[in-house]
């Protein structure tokens, strides 16, 4: 007895007894030269799929779960190498830290000061001053000192200028590393790791906390200056000295600490992850673009899981 040929699957040859979807010779209603009925569109859909379809999610859970601890054990260890090579002497005056930092501070915050501005402006005269006009028509001016402390200067200012450094300077530093290993102009940067990390890395970590913490407290300045130009405009019964001492009044040293420390750690997190992208994953100049998504999605989280902790030692403490 002859062995009959294998039938095709739904992607092809290979598995017996299916048949390829895909090929119309095998459709009775394309062999027919007739269209398609409603009983032969019910037989098609009721065909089991391939088979990695019924896959439970639970795998792919756990394999974005085992991805996710790698990832973040990878960024730990670079991390740490970064604290480690303070320590390493510079081999030349060219690549000492002082240079290469006082670049990226050039770089992430002299030249994001204009878009800081408009930021301020946008977030002072739309969302401040709105707000503000509403406390007065409610009689709550006493208000308006707690409300500027809590929502600009603890949370609005780092946060929104995170995420100004992390689009601007985050995505070109993924670029500008991967595409500098795919060319090899680092071979002599990563036969030393210590080394590669002091002059790539760390100064970027130092430079984008300290370019965060200036851009916040520039941006939270414009900011209430916007705003009491919206109180002042809607002729809101509240002086600029009475502006002034409400938040003055609302503001602890607690707040300045927190600020210095939730800007420095948002830039820290943005130079370490987007770093670790364009240096430890392969370079690949087509997955330029999907490297940099990752890069933008975990520096996101990462910032958001910090500011959560911020929030709940504040309410907590």
């Amino acid at each position: 007895m002859e062995n009959s040929p294998p039938s095709e699957n739904r992607f092809g040859r290979g598995a017996p007894g299916r048949m390829n979807d895909f090929d119309r010779s095998q459709r009775g209603f394309y062999a027919r030269g007739l269209p398609m009925t409603a009983e032969d569109f019910g037989t098609l859909l009721s065909r089991p799929g391939p088979r990695h379809a019924g896959r439970s999610s639970i795998d792919w859970l756990g394999r974005q779960t085992l991805e996710l601890w790698g990832t973040l054990r990878s960024v730990l260890s670079l991390m740490l190498l970064t604290i480690c090579s303070l320590k390493c002497p510079p081999p030349n005056a060219t690549l000492s830290l002082w240079p290469l930092t006082r670049q990226q501070i050039a770089r992430s915050g002299v030249r994001l000061l204009p878009w800081a501005g408009l930021l301020a402006a946008g977030l002072g005269l739309i969302v401040v001053g709105q707000m503000l006009s509403a406390l007065s028509e409610f009689g709550a001016q006493h208000y308006v000192g707690v409300v500027l402390v809590s929502a600009v200067i603890n949370e609005l200012g780092p946060i929104v200028m995170s995420m100004l450094v992390l689009s601007v300077m985050g995505t070109a530093t993924v670029i500008e590393l991967t595409t500098a290993r795919a060319r090899g102009q680092m071979s002599r940067l990563e036969s030393h790791a210590t080394l590669a990390v002091r002059v790539l890395v760390l100064p970027r970590v130092i430079g984008f906390g300290v370019s965060i913490i200036s851009l916040s407290v520039f941006f939270i300045f414009l900011t209430m200056v916007f705003a009491y130009g919206v109180v002042f405009l809607k002729n809101v019964p509240l002086t600029p000295s009475t502006f002034g001492r409400q938040i003055l009044s609302s503001l602890a040293w607690s707040s300045f600490a927190v600020l210095i420390a939730k800007s420095f750690l948002f830039g820290a997190i943005i130079g370490i992850v987007t770093c670790h992208e364009g240096l430890v994953r392969p370079s690949d100049p087509a997955r330029i673009s999907v490297a940099t998504v990752r890069a933008v999605v975990s520096c996101i989280g990462l910032c958001a899981v910090s500011d959560s902790i911020f929030i709940g030692y504040r309410l907590l403490f």
